[in-house]
């Protein structure tokens, strides 16, 4: 078959896309002006993005005593405009594209935003519905900054209906084959304090009502969760919890750019401390790090190495007393080759590498190992116990941040395949 024809077939499809825009461009200059643009390097330079760089950036880019040269006209993919107004931030109508939670599948809804007050305030509506029946409703409001080190005063009512979670069992050592699933109504009621004292820094306090109420699962061909394991093995199934919540995070973003990084990092901890409020609700605390440093491979331009490290932790109350759907948890998003929740525990460890390498504009491949282990106590943790999980995946990205996202995973029980939207972490 003819290479040159074998190839403007391709690029028909990725064009679609907008991903062959180069090529065409190549297609309507002269063999010499390509050669000419190309600097004789064997790559063919692009007109307006460079990996990582923006439009305008890019424009700036030309060398002293380069002839000016018109840019090739870049084509934009049919998906671009629709995904360019996915989560917008003004005010008004905003469709929205999210997870509810990890393993609910994509989600899409719609939002609304008011300026209240004479624009001292906003108040925000929002509703989210999964692929898996999952809904999510939210009403919040938050003030406008009020001057003091960046503070904000805002609250929420959140209700959070899951119909398909999943349960193994608790520890290293659950087995698949003991799969069961429940529903689960969550309705969080809760007051929040902001402070942005640094452009790096945000610390955020919480307090207010946190509700569970734990039914049969609805996952198809799998058995609901009171068929397989009794009360003691899972604690919260057969009543309602009901806590009092307060707690603490602080966020330190040091990213060069927030939505496609290559210096820099990203830091998160968290503190929040459950008081039951019925006689079978325990009171406990749980502690949250997740750790995210970026680095650019030295001498390009394309690679970036992406590494992350989260600690989950329960602090106080007994084993048996810790609703389960409360417990750290491993799987889905933390560990990509196992399913969502395969495995929890009173505490747990989990870690990603991720390569990540700009093969195009629109177009980034990335490559993974994700690790994770959950344990009973802080001490029992060992090195040899780990869960790993390899895998590949692709992102579409606009403006240089990732839109899309595939990953196909696979780990010691098979093979997993997670779709979404942006970046992985």
């Amino acid at each position: 078959m003819n290479f040159c024809t074998s190839a403007r077939c391709a690029c028909v499809v990725l064009t679609s896309l907008g991903v062959c825009s180069q090529f065409a461009a190549a297609q309507s200059i002269s063999p010499n002006h390509a050669a000419a643009s190309a600097g004789g390097s064997g790559e063919s330079s692009s007109a307006g993005q460079v990996d990582g760089v923006d439009d305008h950036q890019s424009a700036r880019n030309g060398e002293p005593g380069t002839p000016a040269r018109t840019p090739a006209k870049r084509e934009s993919s049919w998906l671009d405009p629709f995904l360019s107004r996915i989560n917008g931030t003004g005010d008004g109508w905003t469709t929205r594209a999210d997870r509810i939670v990890s393993g609910g599948g994509l989600a899409l809804g719609q939002a609304y935003t008011q300026p209240i007050f004479g624009r001292r305030a906003r108040v925000r509506a929002e509703t989210l519905f999964s692929v898996k029946g999952y809904l999510q409703s939210e009403l919040g409001v938050t003030s406008q900054k009020l001057g003091v080190a960046g503070l904000t005063l805002g609250g929420r009512i959140r209700y959070t209906q899951l119909p398909q979670e999943d349960f193994f069992g608790v520890g290293q050592g659950s087995a698949a084959s003991m799969h069961s699933s429940y529903s689960r109504e969550t309705t969080d009621v809760s007051l929040v304090t902001t402070l942005a004292p640094r452009r790096w820094l945000q610390i955020e306090a919480t307090a207010g009502f946190l509700g569970h109420d734990i039914d049969r699962g609805r996952q198809p061909g799998v058995p609901s969760i009171e068929e397989r394991f009794p009360e003691r093995v899972a604690p919260g199934m057969e009543y309602e919890t009901e806590f009092v919540q307060a707690g603490v995070a602080a966020v330190v973003d040091l990213r060069d750019v927030p939505h496609a990084p290559r210096p820099g990092g990203w830091y998160a901890a968290s503190l929040t401390h459950y008081d039951g409020i019925r006689g079978t609700s325990p009171s406990f605390g749980r502690f949250e790090v997740d750790v995210r440093q970026f680095l650019a491979v030295p001498g390009t331009a394309k690679h970036v190495l992406a590494l992350r490290g989260q600690v989950m932790s329960t602090v106080g109350g007994a084993d048996a007393e810790i609703p389960f759907f409360m417990l750290p948890r491993l799987g889905g998003s933390s560990l990509r080759g196992y399913e969502v929740s395969r495995y929890m525990d009173r505490h747990a460890l989990a870690f990603s590498v991720e390569h990540r390498w700009d093969v195009h504009r629109k177009l980034q491949l990335i490559g993974f190992v994700d690790a994770g282990q959950v344990s009973p106590t802080l001490t029992s943790f060992e090195a040899d116990r780990f869960h790993t999980s390899v895998g590949l995946g692709v992102r579409y990205r606009i403006r240089g941040a990732a839109a899309l996202r595939l990953d196909v995973a696979t780990g010691r029980e098979g093979a997993r395949v997670h779709v979404g939207f942006g970046p992985s972490f």
